[in-house]
């Protein structure tokens, strides 16, 4: 029996508008909590909190919740994850984060089972990922993009390489005086995901910059 139906990758709008996406709920999740009071983090601007605190979003609390739950409980077969077949594109983390290693390991096997989709894993949960163990093969359709947690203070990857995680790609926000003042290239922003692609593409470009919103 599916634990995981087609009908939970969710239909994504705005700027994801046409990616399917699986996310869980963040106001549920502690490490969320506590990163949305750190000011100089992006999670401190927490559009996914704010949308289910101002009410606008608050329907999809419950359902998000169910699949946290559902992913960080237990280690699921593929057996148990139906495959989203009416797409070529999945994103992990829409909402929400990683919550332990068994929902990190999910994700894997989420993959595993959508071989035919392009898969992106945003997480700043790089305490998870150095945990990840070494006989687990990341699978060759997963993208992982490491999600800078602070606002204006851009990584390399050869930053990132020495921190010891796996990673596809790296995602930096800056506000738009100090990515003017330190002349640094901005190539995320002014067109929906569907119509970029660049985090979604396994290309040469491994570093995402993008202004705060």
């Amino acid at each position: 029996m599916y634990k995981i139906k087609a009908k939970d990758y969710g239909k994504m709008t705005g700027k994801l508008q046409g990616i399917r996406s699986i996310s869980s709920s963040p106001v549920d999740n502690p490490f969320c909590l506590h990163m949305s009071k750190n000011p100089n983090t992006i999670c401190s601007k927490c559009y996914s909190i704010k949308m289910i605190e101002s009410g606008y979003r608050s329907r999809c609390r419950p359902a998000w919740q169910k699949m946290g739950e559902l992913l960080a409980d237990q280690i699921l077969e593929k057996s148990e994850i139906k495959p989203c077949i009416n797409t070529n594109c999945i994103r992990f983390n829409s909402h929400g984060e990683i919550l332990n290693m068994n929902h990190l390991i999910n994700l894997f096997t989420i993959s595993e089972v959508n071989s035919h989709a392009i898969c992106a894993l945003f997480t700043k949960r790089s305490d998870l990922l150095r945990q990840l163990d070494n006989s687990l093969l990341t699978p060759g359709n997963l993208i992982i993009v490491y999600s800078n947690p602070l606002i204006d203070s851009p990584l390399a990857v050869e930053e990132v390489d020495k921190k010891g995680f796996r990673y596809s790609k790296i995602f930096n926000v800056f506000t738009k005086e100090y990515a003017m003042n330190k002349g640094i290239s901005i190539n995320c922003g002014g067109k929906k995901c569907k119509d970029c692609m660049v985090c979604y593409s396994q290309n040469n470009i491994n570093v995402i910059n993008e202004l705060v919103k």
